[in-house]
């Protein structure tokens, strides 16, 4: 089986969905991930999470550091990182350089249609490469995002961190698909899954996603995760796991009475493939036998 090429742009360290989302794919016979860069504030940090996570699963893949600021908007860097721990500070989880839009403008030349860009973060470094090299992001074969609300103008969280970078990605990216928080938030684990995730300790790896989600976890008075990011990448494999519609769409950068910078707005901009439905038992299964292996 020919595994799917991805780079994925992600922001570890607050909520836990990226952690699992990187499990997931490290774990998973389905992809060959080329490299994974950080997004949005501490990118350092974050980059050091996945350095971990990747060599724990013995996967030797490049970690770039990016952009901690959205494109136009300044936002105070320094903040506290949910699942930060002391062991990061280790020479061994430095990421293999900071260039993250560099890097990514490097590997879709390198890849080309062969490569599916995902980003499950703010998209402060997917919007510079597009700008950066327009030419070289139409070459990829498609960019995949978590982000967005299809369903009412709530400005979702990675919409509303940097809507000028949204709005790029929306109107410029190759191929674009988006699975929207009005779907994912009814992802949730329930109590049985998450505490499967974290007891599993049958090697360091899993150990670790373990204890990143017990962290997230208590510092977030025991909710239980919501797999956000993981639905957006599922739809690269299970072509019906997502209801898909397609129509043009942007994102509202400025705000109005009726509206928050980050909020859809329909019928401008470019043309992108939108989550209405998802279905639930098909979705869960495919990420739980990660953990049923």
């Amino acid at each position: 089986m020919e595994k799917i090429k991805i780079l994925i742009d992600t922001d570890p360290g607050d909520d836990i969905d990226d952690a699992l989302a990187l499990a997931y794919v490290l774990k998973s016979e389905w992809f060959e991930v080329v490299g994974i860069t950080t997004t949005f504030k501490d990118t350092l940090t974050r980059a050091r999470i996945v350095k971990k996570i990747c060599a724990l699963a013995g996967a030797n893949i490049p970690v770039y550091a990016g952009c901690g600021q959205p494109l136009k908007k300044m936002v105070p860097v320094a903040q506290e990182i949910n699942q930060y721990t002391e062991d990061l500070d280790g020479v061994e989880y430095l990421p293999d350089g900071l260039n993250a839009v560099d890097f990514i403008l490097e590997t879709a030349k390198k890849y080309g249609d062969e490569l599916v860009i995902v980003g499950i973060g703010p998209l402060c470094n997917l919007s510079r490469a597009i700008l950066k090299d327009p030419k070289t992001m139409q070459g990829v074969k498609g960019t995949v995002i978590m982000g967005g609300c299809f369903a009412n103008d709530y400005p979702e969280w990675n919409m509303f961190c940097d809507p000028d970078s949204a709005k790029i990605v929306f109107e410029q990216a190759k191929n674009l698909v988006a699975v929207g928080v009005d779907i994912t938030s009814r992802t949730k684990l329930t109590e049985a899954q998450s505490t499967q995730i974290e007891k599993d300790t049958r090697d360091p790896f899993y150990a670790y996603i373990g204890e990143l989600v017990k962290i997230w976890r208590k510092s977030h008075n025991n909710d239980l995760p919501t797999l956000h990011d993981i639905l957006a990448i599922t739809t690269l494999v299970l072509p019906n796991v997502c209801v898909m519609q397609t129509g043009s769409a942007s994102i509202d950068t400025e705000g109005s009475e009726k509206r928050k910078p980050g909020a859809v707005v329909f019928g401008t901009g470019g043309n992108v493939t939108y989550a209405v439905d998802f279905h639930k038992e098909v979705f869960f299964g495919e990420f739980m036998r990660i953990w049923d292996k």
